[in-house]
C-alpha cells in the first residue's frame, strides 16, 4: 500500500514549506490544495514547471488536487493547470443540499458538465461526496456514477 497525503492539513503555510513537511512525515504521494481562502498552494496562473521542480526537490509524486469549489471559471482554470503538471484527477464536492432531489438533479447535471470539462484537458473529476451535500453517501455516489457516464469522472471511495 503506498500512501500519501493532502496539503490542506498545511493550510498556514506556503507550497514549499507544505511539500517539505509531507516529505518529512514519509510520504511519497501528495493532493494538492487549491482550495481558496483556506488552503491555497497552488494558484490558476502558477507556474506549472516550477510546481513540478518542487515535487521533485522533494521526492513527492502529485496525485490530485482538490479545488473545492463549484466555480466554472476556476474550475477550468484549475483543470488546465492540474494537466499542464501532469495531475490526472481534480477533487470537488457536489455542492446541493442532502436530502432534496431538485438540489441532487441539479448537482448530478453541474458534475456531468464539469466531467466534460475536465475530459477537455484530459484531466479526470473526483467527486467527495461529503455530508451537507448533495453527494454525500453511497447510494447517491452511485446514482452519480450511473447518471453520468462521462469517462472524466469518478468518486473517491469505494462503495462496495
Amino acid at each position: 500500500m503506498k500512501l500519501g497525503m493532502n496539503t490542506v492539513i498545511f493550510g498556514a503555510v506556503d507550497l514549499e514549506t507544505a511539500l517539505q513537511h509531507v516529505e518529512w512525515a514519509g510520504y511519497e504521494f501528495v493532493e494538492l490544495a487549491a482550495i481558496h481562502g483556506m488552503a491555497e498552494h497552488i494558484k490558476i496562473g502558477d507556474d506549472a514547471q516550477r510546481i513540478k521542480d518542487l515535487l521533485a526537490q522533494h521526492n513527492l509524486t502529485a496525485t490530485a488536487i482538490e479545488a473545492a469549489t463549484n466555480d466554472r471559471e476556476r474550475l477550468a482554470g484549475i483543470f488546465k493547470l492540474a494537466s499542464k503538471i501532469g495531475i490526472g484527477i481534480v477533487n470537488i464536492g457536489s455542492g446541493g443540499a442532502t436530502g432534496d432531489e431538485a438540489s441532487t438533479k441539479s448537482s448530478i447535471n453541474l458534475m456531468r458538465e464539469f466531467a466534460q470539462m475536465a475530459g477537455d484537458t484530459g484531466v479526470k473529476l473526483a467527486v467527495k461526496p461529503h455530508v451537507g451535500q448533495a453527494i454525500y453517501n453511497a447510494e447517491t455516489g452511485l446514482r452519480l456514477m450511473s447518471e453520468v457516464t462521462e469517462p472524466a469522472i469518478g468518486l473517491n471511495f469505494d462503495p462496495s
